[in-house]
């Protein structure tokens, strides 16, 4: 039986090296700290994390106890390594179990952030002492100070016909004769060599840069689907582990720059499966998500290039992105997206592109005032037709309305709306009303084209007018109108002097047509072309931008290295 007498005599006898002293005293101050921070980190509230914590400190002090006895007092050599591997890794997994009653506590909102970063450093101080006995136990200096010696692999020595030993040498090639070792052998044998490794890929992955996996086909061509980009972190301000708090960033995030990030739509799992997953997802070098299935909508980790940066004000007009500045008079087209960022024809075809374009020509060949005017004339026009109607082709008439034609319809009997002023209105709201009035006119047209056909039924080329023009209403309200909100938002943020604020940016993908980026949020908005028009287009989508805060920005694309003919930079 060792008492403290035993103890304090072993410390304080100059038989005894400095070295293996102050190992002594480190282990001692171990098994008190963790007896200690099981009062410090106090009972916010009572949970299975909080349990677990408790009975691996439990488990963690019967062991320290163990080696202290077995190396220390004992002076038992064939202890070393493994007192000399459990250290090394109960700082790993001392530090892991300690912070789960914080992150649980966190989680549900039941600690302040004065009282998570206590929480936080009684977990690092507690990780302290094994770290510092692991540092003294791989220094040779200290471990030969103290005559430790560390066991070799044995050596079998045979004897001959004269019972002479084998030389060295030849007990090896006799060794190598032997079955060789299962795999499983060979893991176990080297199961240190293989946690090490495991254990300074993750601190790699997580401080200093990842590999990642495209989930989409939203940053092509810059990206194709599955390709493995090398996500530069360093800069970034990689956060502590299991904590929200960053370290120093060391490069700001400039217009351009390629960056991923974990998307808020992410639905995390219970806290023990993310740290499993986070684990596993950074051993694999990102190859296996365990949270992330087939039937997944969403995946974790979204690549996306900065197009918005602070000070910004963005706006989209017809496929081209816009940009003020604070003391700007007005938008100027940010070139550099036009040109090199922005891909718009990948998921269109050559036809509807060449609608797009066509349309786009056409709405923007009047301006608000004469698209007011061809308005005003097509609306008097239609009027004076329907009253040249007898009462019952009145009725026919408005019977074979159907839903399109409806809101045009009311609002060809509806009073003129007042024009508003050109110089009030910026870019995408002279547009967005000229397409209205665009889709009105295509409207109204076949609306007169149907009276004439009802005033003139022998007129055979009025039909073949109409079916034309049928078919190019069709292709604006489809193709056109269909793919507005893709390409078309209004100022953003939104107010006369508003701008992107510090440590926020407004991302999209590089494939327009195919990226669910920063311009949709959660919650669809009901949005007319012109909200002065009371029977205007309008549709509910989800084009709501919002912003990214810099904290969120896991790292920085730098560069493919898979598929190997895709491997690359990727340049801002």
């Amino acid at each position: 039986m060792i008492t403290i007498n035993d103890i304090y005599r072993k410390i304080s006898g100059s038989g005894q090296p400095a070295a293996k002293k102050a190992m002594m005293i480190l282990m001692l101050l171990w098994c008190l700290d963790l007896v200690l921070s099981a009062f410090l980190e106090g009972v916010t509230e009572m949970n299975g994390y909080l349990l677990f914590t408790w009975l691996f400190k439990v488990i963690l002090l019967g062991m320290n106890i163990w080696f202290f006895v077995q190396f220390f007092m004992n002076d038992n050599s064939r202890f070393y390594q493994p007192l000399r591997s459990y250290t090394g890794y109960m700082v790993v997994c001392l530090y892991v179990v300690s912070c789960l009653p914080r992150l649980s506590w966190e989680q549900q909102g039941l600690v302040s952030e004065t009282q998570a970063l206590f929480l936080w450093i009684n977990s690092s101080i507690l990780c302290l002492f094994p770290l510092a006995l692991y540092l003294m136990l791989i220094n040779k200096t200290i471990i030969k100070q103290c005559h430790v010696e560390t066991l070799q692999p044995m050596i079998p020595i045979e004897s001959g016909k004269n019972d002479e030993p084998v030389s060295e040498e030849d007990s090896k090639k006799r060794l190598g004769t032997k079955a060789k070792k299962s795999p499983l052998h060979f893991l176990l044998d080297n199961a240190n060599v293989v946690l090490q490794a495991i254990i300074m890929v993750i601190l790699i992955n997580h401080f200093v840069f990842q590999l990642y996996i495209i989930p989409s086909g939203s940053m092509i061509p810059t990206f194709l689907l599955n390709d493995r980009p090398l996500v530069l972190k360093a800069l970034s301000g990689p956060t502590i582990p299991l904590t929200s708090w960053q370290l120093p960033i060391i490069k700001e995030p400039e217009r351009g720059d390629v960056v991923i990030f974990q998307t808020h739509r992410y639905e995390k799992p219970p806290l023990y499966m993310q740290i499993l997953q986070n684990f596993i997802f950074l051993a694999t070098l990102s190859m296996w998500d365990i949270n992330r299935s087939e039937n997944s909508v969403e995946p974790q980790y979204i690549v996306k290039r900065i197009i918005g940066v602070p000070g910004d004000q963005l706006m989209m007009v017809d496929d081209k992105v816009y940009v003020k500045k604070s003391g700007d008079a007005d938008f100027s087209l940010l070139e550099v997206d036009a040109s090199k960022y922005s891909h718009i024809n990948i998921v269109l075809s050559a036809e509807d592109r060449e609608l797009l374009e066509y349309f786009d020509q056409f709405k923007n060949s009047y301006s608000l005032l004469k698209w007011h005017e061809l308005w005003e004339t097509s609306r008097k026009r239609i009027q004076q037709d329907f009253f040249g109607l007898k009462e019952q082709q009145q009725q026919e008439f408005i019977s074979n309305i159907n839903m399109n034609f409806s809101n045009t319809w009311k609002k060809i009997w509806a009073n003129a709306p007042v024009l508003p002023d050109e110089s009030t209105l910026n870019l995408y709201e002279i547009s967005s009303r000229k397409a209205n009035f665009l889709f009105h006119y295509l409207v109204a047209r076949q609306l007169e084209l149907g009276l004439a056909i009802i005033h003139s039924p022998e007129d055979k080329s009025l039909m073949d007018s109409y079916f034309k023009a049928a078919m190019e209403f069709n292709q604006f309200n489809g193709n056109y109108l269909g793919h507005y909100f893709t390409r078309n938002f209004n100022a953003f943020p939104k107010g006369e002097n508003e701008f992107i604020p510090a440590k926020h940016y407004f991302l999209m993908g590089d494939n327009r047509y195919n990226s669910l980026d920063f311009r949709y949020g959660d919650e669809a908005v009901y949005i007319p072309l012109d909200p002065d028009d009371s029977y205007s287009w309008a549709r509910t989508v989800r084009l709501n931008p919002y912003l990214l805060p810099q904290n969120r920005i896991l790292g920085m694309a730098v560069a493919r290295i898979w598929p190997i003919n895709r491997i690359g930079l990727v340049l801002p």
